[in-house]
C-alpha cells in the first residue's frame, strides 16, 4: 500500500477525500496528527478506484502521470489539480478564488457514500 505524502506540494486551497472508514476512525481515535499516519487510511477497493477514475473522467479530467505511485490528473479548462493515491484523493488549487469549485467536485465524490471529505485548512471534516 502506498499512500504519498502529497502535503510537500503547496497549494493555496485544497480537499482531501478518504474512505468514510477513515472518518469513523478519526472521530474515535482521531488526534492532529491523524492523517499524517498511514497506518489510519484505507486503501480504496478496486471498485472504489473503478468509481473515482470514471467519476474524473466524465468531469474532464485526464490522467497526466504516475509519480511515486501518485496519479496525477488536470482539466483543461481549470486550475484544479487532483491526485490520487491508494488511499486518498487530493483536490487542490494554487488560487483560492476556485475554493468554492473545489468544494463542489468534493461533493460529487462524496454523495455515493462511500467517500468523506476532509478539509485541511479548517482542520475537519465537510
Amino acid at each position: 500500500m502506498v499512500c504519498f505524502d502529497y502535503k510537500a506540494i503547496a497549494m493555496d486551497y485544497s480537499i482531501d477525500l478518504y474512505r468514510k472508514e477513515v472518518k469513523d476512525k478519526f472521530q474515535l481515535f482521531g488526534n492532529k496528527d491523524f492523517l499524517k499516519d498511514k497506518n489510519n487510511l484505507f486503501p480504496f477497493t478496486e471498485n472504489q478506484k473503478e468509481w473515482i477514475e470514471q467519476r474524473l473522467d466524465n468531469l474532464g479530467y485526464e490522467f497526466v502521470a504516475l509519480i511515486v505511485d501518485c496519479a496525477e490528473y488536470n482539466h483543461a479548462d481549470s486550475e484544479i489539480v487532483v491526485l490520487m493515491t491508494d488511499c486518498g484523493l487530493y483536490v487542490s488549487a494554487s488560487n483560492i478564488d476556485l475554493s468554492m469549485e473545489i468544494l463542489g467536485m468534493s461533493f460529487e465524490f462524496m454523495n455515493n457514500g462511500e467517500l468523506a471529505g476532509y478539509d485541511p485548512q479548517r482542520g475537519e471534516w465537510i
